[in-house]
């Protein structure tokens, strides 16, 4: 400990770093030197912490023969769609890392390797972090036709944290090509939506083995996530063809029908937060039941959801998320308790995230004792969510309300 405590007050700010990054130090104090193991092993995601927004020779003051990363190849040299001229990207674990070579051509997709970074410089190109300085000698191929599975990542996800997925293999399900038309092809920038908030950008380059394939106006895209030239745009980068698979739209956003297919078990009336299929929702005055011949909800054997009686204040079941594609219409089953009296309740919708509610359509009058359908149409764009109000008409007509299968069409 003596020893360590001693080096690193002699240490320069980048080298208290490299230190943490060591498999296997060897250090000895001597006439006041120091000196390490021969090799060292770092990896990926350690080393991208390394970078500070200022360029990092590796090894400037050479006190290691060689640095090493390991990772598998997931970039392909050969479709031409590369987010690196003459370079590769290798991925280890979840961390990937842009490798800029002298010449890539040796090497191939799935290809693990080990490389020398021990002549590199740590920088950025375009925000992205990059090893530079390598030559393909300092690369060597452990492995042939390593399979990895790419992580499955929403958009909105990468964007809210694109430091954790940049330069690795992710899978986009459903996603929607904005302002599609009839025979348009993969080159350029196409604007990727999957519903869950915000856009990227699927790149083709007019070089690639597919930029000339038809692109359908939805799909599953799998590629490699990097920022565009301009240094703040997210985008994804398909290697080949293969990356793309078929994908038939939902009328629904994901989650949806809400049918409240749940083990949870709530207690009675009292205000909670429940984490659902389709999200966080708040039953405020409302609880969960399952069906009796006195609740008109569905008999498909999920749950559904039953207001409290004679309330005197409104009683809401809301949606603590948006959904993103909008709502073309919304539809609920809904019914009065057992030998209850009837009540009204109505469906609002908010905009801007839940600061503020409207009405959608008129007031809903529940003296059905079988379910019944409500439906509320509407051209709604971007993002919006739902809540129902049962409305306080205190001891008089205002029994207890049912529902169940909430559904949200987009638009």
């Amino acid at each position: 400990m003596e020893n360590i405590i001693y080096i690193c007050r002699r240490w320069s700010a980048y080298f208290l770093l490299i230190v943490t990054l060591l498999t296997t130090v060897s250090c000895e104090k001597e006439n006041d030197s120091f000196a390490f193991d021969e090799e060292i092993n770092v990896a990926i995601k350690e080393l991208k912490e390394f970078y500070k927004r200022e360029d990092l020779i590796l090894n400037g003051e050479q006190h290691f023969k060689k640095i090493f990363i390991t990772g598998i190849i997931v970039s392909s040299a050969s479709s031409g769609n590369l987010p690196i001229e003459k370079g590769i990207v290798i991925q280890e674990e979840r961390i990937g890392i842009n490798v800029l070579l002298d010449d890539n051509a040796l090497f191939k997709l799935g290809d693990s390797v080990r490389v020398n970074i021990e002549a590199g410089t740590l920088t950025a190109i375009r925000k992205n972090i990059t090893v530079t300085g390598i030559k393909s000698s300092d690369v060597e191929v452990l492995k042939e036709n390593v399979s990895i599975v790419p992580r499955t990542a929403v958009v909105a996800e990468l964007n809210a944290n694109f430091a954790d997925y940049a330069g690795s293999l992710v899978k986009v399900v459903g996603a929607e090509i904005l302002g599609h038309q009839a025979n348009d092809t993969f080159q350029g920038d196409k604007e990727l939506d999957d519903g869950t908030g915000g856009k990227i950008q699927l790149h083709t380059n007019g070089s690639a083995s597919f930029a000339n394939e038809e692109i359908p106006s939805f799909g599953t895209f799998t590629g490699i996530v990097q920022y565009a030239s301009n240094g703040s745009t997210i985008q994804l980068w398909m290697r080949d063809y293969n990356d793309l698979e078929e994908y038939n739209p939902s009328p629904y956003p994901a989650g949806f029908p809400e049918v409240f297919n749940t083990s949870l078990v709530k207690d009675a009336y009292a205000k909670a937060n429940l984490d659902l299929a389709s999200g966080n929702w708040t039953f405020d005055g409302a609880t969960l039941v399952t069906k009796t011949d006195l609740r008109p909800i569905n008999v498909d054997g999920t749950k559904g959801v039953q207001f409290n009686q004679r309330n005197e204040v409104p009683l809401y079941l809301q949606m603590n998320f948006d959904v993103y594609r909008g709502a073309s219409k919304v539809t609920i089953s809904h019914g009065s308790y057992g030998t209850d009296p009837g009540c009204s309740w109505r469906l609002e919708y908010s905009t801007d995230g839940g600061v503020t509610w409207s009405q959608m359509g008129n007031d809903v009058i529940a003296n059905n004792k079988m379910p019944k359908i409500a439906e509320f149409d509407m051209d709604i764009k971007g993002q919006v969510r739902f809540r129902i109000h049962k409305l306080a008409l205190g001891a008089d007509n205002n029994g207890r309300l049912n529902m169940d299968d909430f559904t949200i069409y987009n638009n």
